[in-house]
């Protein structure tokens, strides 16, 4: 999949462009570019402590996801599994703890 290197800022700019706070839904085939557009503003909030969008528009984006699942529940993660899916993660990026990040993008990066 093209864009899962969280470092190509135009790709996730471009991508963000797709999704706006007053759509209902995401368009099935697009839900789970929403999801790595959350994943990579996640990543930029936590990992790099270099956010690229305020909080509100993060938490409508993520409230996007929210209704699409409710509206097709078979593309809700957390049906699906225990680990994936709408699930708001904690990161914590003290000295020493880069493990915790790694473990929840690597996994994603590393899949296809």
């Amino acid at each position: 999949m093209v864009g899962k290197d969280f470092s190509n800022a135009h790709f996730f700019k471009e991508l963000g462009k797709q999704f706006h706070s007053t759509d209902t839904e995401v368009p099935k085939e697009k839900i789970n570019d929403l999801r790595l557009l959350l994943r990579y503003h996640e990543w930029k909030y936590y990992v790099d402590n270099d956010p690229v969008v305020s909080d509100f528009e993060y938490d409508q984006l993520y409230k996007l996801l929210e209704r699409t699942e409710s509206v097709h529940p078979r593309l809700d993660y957390r049906r699906l599994a225990h680990t994936a899916g709408v699930q708001r993660s904690q990161y914590q990026t003290g000295i020493g703890q880069p493990s915790c990040a790694h473990a929840f993008f690597g996994q994603y990066l590393q899949s296809d």
